[in-house]
């Protein structure tokens, strides 16, 4: 019954649920515009701890489990429970940054670094004329990477998550207003982005968020994961050159993009075995960037759920 509930949880509830809002991102674009980044850092930072105290909150529960993964440990254990505290105040600070930083292009370009290889890459592209998928993943500040791209001219297509949600749909228009083309991954979606690299541009998506009812299971660190595969389709019919990209974090606060040498799809007689075979060769890449600091990744949707591989001991 809701009037048994304590009132600390009603309250970080209504907290949560306000965050993931339309009115929650109109308040984030406010204390960030108008706020100094001192003070937005600092709520943020007291809005991460009352979350990570929810230890059964779905968002606790999906980080708890694909660190337990990661590092091989059982979900309730005290090093799984430590990474999962140092994710939320993580992702407190990053997206502070990208609200605080938003409408500030050259601060961006700033603050975001291109890795001496994807500067390589992104140089070899323009001057081959042969498009570009770049596979990232989403660690440190991905978000403000998005941008980053948008601010250096690139002019990316971006493909989102599918059927998203409303907040999902605000923070897309944001993206959009901004010139990062932000469309949710559908068959059309997969039409422009093919035309996009047929033409020698530039396309960004996501490798390692899951997908509900997932039909193939590529393996990542080792074990069967929800995690798509379609853009290795997309790659093999537009003859793109594939990298994966990840965001790290810098001892100066600063961030750079870091760039996986080129992971080669090859084509494969039976369907099935080309989808799973080629993206597990795209998630050994990612899960390199993810192992040099799992604390940077800011993956909040059980990856392995399908799949579970720990018991918690206790």
């Amino acid at each position: 019954m809701l009037k048994d509930q304590p009132r600390t949880t009603m309250k970080i509830d209504l907290i949560t649920k306000i965050s993931m809002s339309n009115t929650g991102i109109r308040m984030a674009l406010w204390m960030g515009e108008k706020l100094p980044a001192g003070i937005v850092y600092r709520i943020a930072s007291l809005l991460a701890s009352a979350a990570a105290t929810r230890r059964n909150s779905k968002l606790m529960r999906a980080i708890r489990h694909n660190q337990s993964v990661i590092l091989n440990q059982a979900e309730n254990s005290k090093a799984v429970a430590l990474q999962a505290k140092r994710i939320v105040k993580n992702q407190s600070r990053y997206l502070s940054d990208f609200y605080h930083l938003l409408n500030q292009p050259s601060k961006v370009v700033e603050k975001m670094h291109f890795s001496p290889r994807l500067t390589e890459v992104l140089a070899n592209a323009r001057s081959s004329q042969r498009g570009l998928l770049l596979l990232t993943t989403h660690t440190s500040a991905f978000d403000l990477a998005g941008l980053s791209f948008a601010y250096h001219g690139l002019q990316p297509l971006v493909l989102g998550v599918p059927n998203p949600p409303k907040s999902y749909l605000w923070q897309n228009r944001l993206r959009n207003e901004r010139g990062l083309l932000t469309l949710p991954m559908s068959i059309s979606a997969l039409g422009q982005a093919r035309e996009r690299l047929q033409t020698g541009g530039l396309v960004v998506t996501g490798l390692d968020r899951p997908l509900p009812d997932a039909k193939h299971h590529p393996r990542f660190f080792d074990r069967p994961s929800d995690l798509p595969v379609a853009y290795v389709r997309l790659a093999l019919r537009a003859d793109a050159r594939v990298h994966v990209v990840g965001c790290r974090d810098m001892p100066d606060g600063s961030y750079q993009i870091e760039c996986s040498e080129e992971v080669v799809f090859e084509a494969k007689p039976q369907s099935d075995i080309e989808l799973i075979e080629n993206a597990e060769a795209a998630l050994r890449q990612a899960q390199s960037i993810i192992q040099h600091d799992p604390t940077l990744w800011m993956m909040f949707f059980p990856v392995w759920s399908s799949h579970p591989t720990l018991i918690d001991k206790g």
